[in-house]
């Protein structure tokens, strides 16, 4: 079954460079809400390195040895991982703040995120919007969606479904 908004890229147009909205996309990291933010590695152009992002997000301590160990050093590789990742810890929404600053590849490659690990990317894109949105992610137009509220684009997070309560005795 796939979980609301599977596959779906949001993209938060934030012009102006609110700071409030990239506060609030980092208030909403909370994996009991299934949902996570990444914060991409200041100064990198490497796609894979957005998906190694998304990785660390989920609690992963990622190292020049764990990249080797685990086959991440290729783009293909590492967002196979963060995908089976996302997955397994039942993800339902990656937030990704600065997506202006991504490289065309690394924008390409969180498209491919909302597919294959069946999540809603909410991407935050500060300054001047592209021609089409659908293009600059490489994501199917169908599937592609734009909004100027981070908060709007996080609504219907849900928790953790828990144990059930054990029965009232009393009862």
């Amino acid at each position: 079954m796939l979980r609301p908004g599977a596959g779906v890229l949001t993209i938060v147009h934030d012009p102006e460079d609110d700071s409030a909205t990239v506060h609030s996309a980092l208030a909403a990291h909370d994996r009991e809400l299934r949902q996570v933010t990444i914060h991409p590695t200041v100064g990198t152009t490497a796609a894979r390195m957005i998906a190694l992002d998304v990785l660390t997000a989920l609690g992963m301590h990622i190292t020049a040895e764990t990249i080797k160990r685990e086959h991440l050093s290729t783009p293909d590789r590492a967002f196979s991982a963060a995908a089976a990742w996302l997955t397994a810890y039942e993800i339902d929404v990656v937030i990704v703040v600065r997506a202006h600053l991504l490289s065309a590849a690394a924008r390409h490659g969180l498209s491919r995120l909302a597919t294959d690990a069946a999540v809603r990317v909410v991407a935050i894109w500060h300054g001047r919007r592209p021609d089409d949105w659908a293009e600059a992610f490489g994501h199917a137009p169908s599937m592609t969606r734009e909004i100027e509220e981070v908060e709007a684009a996080l609504a219907g997070a849900r928790r953790r479904r828990g144990p059930e309560p054990p029965p009232d005795p009393a009862s």
